[in-house]
């Protein structure tokens, strides 16, 4: 039996939104660089290794994916800056996967809040509130036939498990 993996992380902490940078621009702070490095710590611990990384084309999440690259490798080949995922809820990131091969068995999306912590509640039947640099690990038993593709995983809604990162 196969089964679908899929890392829903929330950027880490980011600069308060100014009026003359714009939301897009948004740095990590101090705290959200470590909150980055910290994590990353964990992925490298834990058994989960990305076929794929999606991230949203915002500043904060592509310097959160440069913070875990310090210390998590991750083939540059492997990354897709994804200009739809800004911001993005369940019928983006579907539009996203239906691009992504049946063969890439673990995705990690990097991404934003209302949208993540809403995809992680429609996919498990569980209630999540992402915080800044919080992910979600989840785990679809990809052991129909029927099934193996993303967008049928994904549309699969309550099958989904949360597992724990360590």
């Amino acid at each position: 039996m196969c089964m679908k993996e899929l890392l829903l992380l929330r950027h880490a902490e980011a600069e308060s939104p100014q009026l003359s940078v714009g939301d897009r621009a948004r740095k990590l702070t101090m705290r959200g660089q470590q909150q980055a490095s910290e994590l990353a710590e964990k992925l490298l611990a834990s058994s989960f290794r990305p076929d794929k990384v999606l991230v949203s084309s915002a500043m904060r999440t592509r310097e959160t994916l440069e913070r875990l690259r310090q210390i998590w490798p991750l083939p540059e080949s492997a990354i897709l800056d994804c200009e739809d995922l800004y911001l993005a809820g369940f019928d983006q990131v579907l539009a996203r996967l239906a691009a992504i091969e049946t063969a890439e068995q673990k995705l990690l999306l990097i991404g934003h809040n209302p949208g993540w912590s809403d995809i992680a509640c429609q996919l498990t039947n569980q209630v999540f509130g992402l915080t800044p640099c919080q992910a979600l690990w989840l785990t679809y038993p990809d052991d129909d036939q029927q099934r193996q593709d993303w967008v049928s995983a994904f549309t699969d809604l309550g099958r989904w498990q949360w597992q724990p990162l360590v």
